[in-house]
């Protein structure tokens, strides 16, 4: 548990000194790349993040059936509107969690 509360300090700290948060972010988004990094490096947030996965995880497109491109797409959009987040960050999340069906 220490360890875990130690890496989401050290994930959120990291953030912060990569960029300050600006008028025009997107909160939701803001904290959906902080707590979806830690669930990528396995230090999820805990009860703190589960309005930012839930609204993350929301995010889906069907078309004829569950279209994991779209829904990619329309989650990248999401995390585009974070401006202040870290591009490698959101790649990692594209890559791992942008098109499922389901959370972490």
């Amino acid at each position: 548990m220490k360890i875990r509360m130690l890496s989401l300090a050290a994930i959120v700290l990291a953030a912060a000194v990569s960029g300050q948060a600006e008028a025009k972010d997107n909160n939701d988004a803001c904290g959906a790349i902080l707590c979806l990094v830690g669930e990528a490096m396995g230090q999820g947030g805990g009860r703190a993040c589960t309005p930012y996965l839930a609204k993350y995880f929301a995010i889906q497109v069907f078309h004829h059936g569950f279209s994991a491109s779209r829904t990619a797409s329309a989650r990248r959009d999401f995390l585009n509107q974070c401006s202040s987040g870290d591009p490698a960050q959101k790649s990692l999340i594209d890559s791992r969690y942008g098109s499922k069906r389901d959370g972490p």
